[in-house]
């Protein structure tokens, strides 16, 4: 897994790198920081009146961050990419916590899924976003492979599972 993580994490470094990618990604990553872009849906769709999906984003955020951010990292406390290999410089504030699994894959994706249960027609747009999140996660070399991944996993059964749920 790690011999993966480090081919594609320098494979990223040697042949991605360059400033409009990175520019285009940070504001990706911006929109995933403390779940910024799924708060702002979330408001929005509370002040339209869609109350059930308000509270269902809330929901599925808070279990998130329980699950994710508060136990698994907990257990794995992986390092990031950058505190691994010295040589490999970042372009953003130093992330807090530790990378596996990522929470912005996490979070990105089970807001997703909600979304998508909710309007099965415009969700697909809301799993653009997470995608954009998560690949940006990796491409500013704050993320392995294997943390999106799992993070995305992590998010997707999360929010699959509140659907069930519901």
């Amino acid at each position: 897994m790690n011999r993966i993580d480090d081919t594609i994490l320098y494979y990223i470094n040697d042949k991605l790198n360059n400033p409009i990618l990175e520019k285009f990604m940070k504001f990706f990553t911006f929109l995933g920081d403390f779940c910024l872009i799924w708060i702002i849906y979330c408001v929005a769709a509370y002040f339209r009146g869609e109350r059930k999906l308000a509270i269902a984003l809330v929901i599925v955020m808070l279990i998130v961050n329980a699950v994710n951010n508060g136990f698994i990292k907990a257990i794995f406390r992986r390092n990031r990419p950058f505190e691994d290999h010295p040589d490999i410089k970042i372009s953003i504030d130093n992330p807090y916590g530790s990378s596996f699994p990522s929470g912005h894959s996490a979070n990105g994706f089970a807001c997703a899924m909600v979304i998508m249960y909710f309007y099965p027609n415009y969700g697909f747009f809301a799993l653009i976003f997470a995608s954009l999140i998560a690949i940006s996660r990796m491409i500013l070399k704050v993320h392995y492979f294997t943390d999106v991944v799992f993070g995305s996993l992590v998010g997707v059964l999360i929010g699959v599972s509140l659907i069930a749920f519901l």
